[in-house]
Formats: structure tokens, sequence, C-alpha cells
């Protein structure tokens, strides 16, 4: 009656890149440099029990902390190319952006689920689940006045953005006919995130376009879907 699974997770990562941005008409270079190290644990289980031989339920549940580290190096250098690249002679001007921090984030999520099966080849299901995607930072903001995100639909200045989460149900059919020669799979689902985290085309005080991630207010996503196969011999 009784099916579970459990286990735990870690994750060590680090991302880091730098490029130059020259602006042949002002005499310009725009020198951008940064990394992301991340480490995320995690701890998960899923129970299932029977309750007769037609009906099952379904409990889990996922525990996720990440610990990021970010920097963000952004400068302006006269001349064609900057000391990153190998040009030790461009002229130094000013610093953009110069930013280090570390933020922790974390949430549970659970999921719960149950079944019946009409008979041996016939079942339908309802679940519902969340999700969670942890926050970071904007790897290219030209400057303070740059760092924008919205939260709540509050739109606030920040070199971070914040955890995107969604929740989820859904319900279905399926079963197969005809000795397993013909199958079909048919649900409906609706999802719902908040803080999405989408990256978005901004223009700064001096005109410099950039491409932050934001947290967009909330997304929903609902549909239908249906899928058969058949197995003509």
């Amino acid at each position: 009656r009784w099916q579970g699974v459990a286990g735990l997770y870690y994750l060590d990562a680090s991302a880091s890149g730098a490029f130059d941005t020259p602006i042949g008409a002002l005499g310009l270079t725009i020198a951008t440099s940064g990394y992301v190290d991340t480490t995320s644990y995690a701890a998960f289980a899923d129970v299932s029990y029977s309750i007769t031989d037609r009906w099952r339920v379904s409990l889990g549940g996922r525990y996720t902390e990440d610990e990021k580290e970010g920097s963000v190096l952004r400068q302006d250098y006269l001349g064609l190319g900057s000391p990153l690249f190998g040009n030790d002679a461009a002229v130094f001007f000013r610093t953009r952006t110069d930013y280090v921090n570390t933020r922790t984030f974390d949430k549970f999520t659970p999921r719960a689920s149950v079944s019946f099966d009409f008979t041996d080849s016939m079942t339908t299901y309802a679940s519902y689940s969340e999700g969670f995607k942890s926050g970071g930072f904007n790897g290219r903001a030209n400057s303070a006045t740059d760092l924008i995100q919205v939260v709540d639909g509050v739109r606030t200045l920040a070199v971070t953005f914040q955890p995107e989460s969604a929740w989820n149900f859904e319900g279905g059919y399926k079963a197969n006919y005809a000795d397993g020669k013909v199958t079909l799979a048919v649900s409906g689902f609706y999802t719902n995130y908040e803080n999405f985290q989408a990256r978005v085309g901004e223009t700064d005080v001096n005109g410099f376009g950039y491409l932050p991630v934001i947290n967009a207010g909330a997304m929903r996503i609902y549909g239908f879907e249906m899928e058969s196969t058949v197995r003509l011999i």
C-alpha cells in the first residue's frame, strides 16, 4: 500500500564572464565583468498510499536553500578596448557599477495528488504542486540608477531580482483500449506565477540600453491538452 522516494540534493556552481562594449563615436569603451557563485542544498520526499484498490493519494515536499554571491564591475575607459582584453593604454574614466553581495533564498514547495481507477486500464487524477526559482544578480547594470526591479507591482531600484514562485493545478484522464492498441491522455491545467522573472529592455538616464532581469509581476498559464496513439498492426 505504501510507496515512497526521498533524497538529498547538492550543487556547487560558478559562472563568470567579461566583455568590452566599444562606442566608437564617443571614443569610449564600457568594460563589464562579473561572476555568480551558487551553492544549493535541498531535501525532498514523496509518499503514495493506496486507500483501496482504486483510490490512491500522494503527498510530497521539497525544501530548497540557495546561497549566491554575485559581483558586477562595469567601468568606462577612454579609447577603444579596455585592460580586460589587453589594451593597457586605455585611460580609466569612471566606474559605473562596483558591486559584491551575498544573498540566500529558500522555500518549501509541497505537492499533493489523488487518483481513482475506474478499471485496470482507465484512471483519472487531480494534483496540486508548487515551484520555486531563486533570485539573482543583474550582471550588466550600467549604474545604480539602472538597477530596476518590480515586486508585487511596485517598481524599485536594486541590483538583485527576487525569487519566482508558482503553483499549479492539473486534472486529467488516462486510458488504454483494445488490449493496449489505443491510448488516450486528456488533461487541463492552470499555473500561477508570482514575481515572474523576465529579461526586459531598459534605457538609462544617459540613453544607454541594457537588459536587466526584473520581477515582472504575475503571469498565468492555463490550457488543455489531449494525446492519443493507435498501434495499427
